[in-house]
């Protein structure tokens, strides 16, 4: 609701949006962290955050990054599977290092990235996005992505500014 996007838009701070889940309370839900990234960089802090979050609380990290098929024709490098797979697994490398315990999945998929994090969200403990926005507002506005996750989500969501 309108509560939660100024939240989520104004917090200087990462903001988790914990959801209940249907259990049974002999086998309680426990399913991967899942982080959504991007191409360049800005991903770094929701990355660190979701292996330390898998780190401490022994789940699986399934890394997922996507791209629409617009971006394919607005940027001048085609982007294929396997150079996402490899650019993803140069990004994670030292975050691996220092975490070296959690066992780490790698999702590249032209899909939108929405998209592409709500077919995890159902399978998912706790998704993790970024929030950098794009365009003119980038710094006080939520961006698309970690806004429609965060509404759309049946699993608990942190943004990570």
């Amino acid at each position: 609701g309108s509560v939660t996007t100024h939240v989520l838009s104004n917090a200087p701070c990462p903001v988790v949006i914990v959801r209940e889940r249907q259990q049974d309370e002999e086998q309680p839900f426990v399913g991967p962290v899942v982080v959504g990234v991007d191409h360049g960089d800005s991903s770094f802090g929701a990355l660190a955050y979701a292996f330390d979050y898998a780190s401490r609380n022994g789940r699986e990290l399934v890394v997922v990054q996507a791209w629409s098929a617009h971006e394919l024709t607005d940027n001048a490098e085609i982007i294929t599977i396997d150079a996402a797979q490899r650019a993803l697994a140069e990004t994670l490398e030292p975050l691996h290092g220092a975490y070296p315990h959690v066992s780490v999945v790698t999702v590249a998929v032209c899909d939108s990235p929405v998209n592409a994090l709500l077919d995890w969200a159902d399978r998912a403990e706790l998704l993790v996005v970024g929030s950098r926005g794009r365009g003119y507002f980038a710094g006080i506005l939520l961006g698309s992505v970690s806004a429609a996750v965060a509404h759309q989500s049946p699993a608990s969501v942190a943004v990570i500014r």
